[in-house]
């Protein structure tokens, strides 16, 4: 056997086994992330830039970092600290193709009852809200492609657990009819990928795999 069929072989050997007895792919819902946290001292309007960053388990026993930039203006009609909740949704699946999706990022901003790093918040005032957002939230991948939310929503407390069944939602009390507001896009998770150590091999599979497949339909071009 040559070289090159050898190599073929354990290719092929090796998807077989993954197919059959790898991990399947999960559903996940990733938070609630501490991402961004303002105090604000006078009524103004404020750009508020965050990091949104979290590291996840994958199959194989690797991991891999999620890192996105965001930005969001709000007008502060009273000052008070303001935090937002991060998730993220998406299939945790084996690299390569995990990278060939979109997630799911959603932010809850809310009123922090706590410091930076404490999921606690409550709901603004429904009545005269001290804090309303003046844009749709920006993110920003690691390419610098800016991915704008949808429309941002007006959600009371109350309301949380409907939008959202399966997130945790227990770092929000207070009055139920307190108002919240949400930001959602999808973003590629290739633009948002931070590679770890543990995640090094896993690329190096999933490219030389791909490599060996475009190189096949090469030659079978020439043939």
């Amino acid at each position: 056997m040559t070289l090159k069929s050898r190599f073929l072989w354990m290719h092929f050997v090796f998807l077989l086994g993954l197919t059959l007895f790898g991990p399947q792919s999960r559903a996940d819902t990733i938070g609630p992330l501490p991402n961004g946290f303002q105090i604000v001292s006078v009524p103004t309007t404020i750009t508020i830039p965050t990091f949104l960053g979290v590291q996840i388990s994958i199959p194989f026993d690797g991991s891999i970092g999620i890192g996105i930039d965001n930005t969001q203006t709000f007008t502060v009609n009273v000052p008070v600290p303001i935090i937002q909740f991060s998730y993220i949704q998406l299939n945790i699946i084996p690299l390569p193709g995990m990278l060939n999706q979109n997630m799911l990022a959603t932010d809850i901003t809310a009123l922090a009852l706590g410091g930076a790093n404490d999921l606690i918040a409550t709901g603004f005032n429904p009545a005269t809200p001290q804090v309303v957002p003046a844009s749709l939230e920006s993110f920003i991948g690691h390419s610098g492609t800016i991915y704008t939310s949808a429309p941002i929503i007006t959600s009371t407390l109350g309301g949380l657990a409907a939008l959202f069944p399966g997130f945790d939602l227990t770092g929000f009390s207070g009055d139920p009819n307190s108002i919240v507001y949400i930001a959602q896009t999808l973003i590629p998770v290739a633009d948002a990928v931070i590679p770890l150590p543990g995640a090094l091999p896993l690329f190096a599979t999933g490219l030389g795999g791909l490599v060996l497949l475009g190189w096949r339909k090469k030659r079978r071009a020439v043939a």
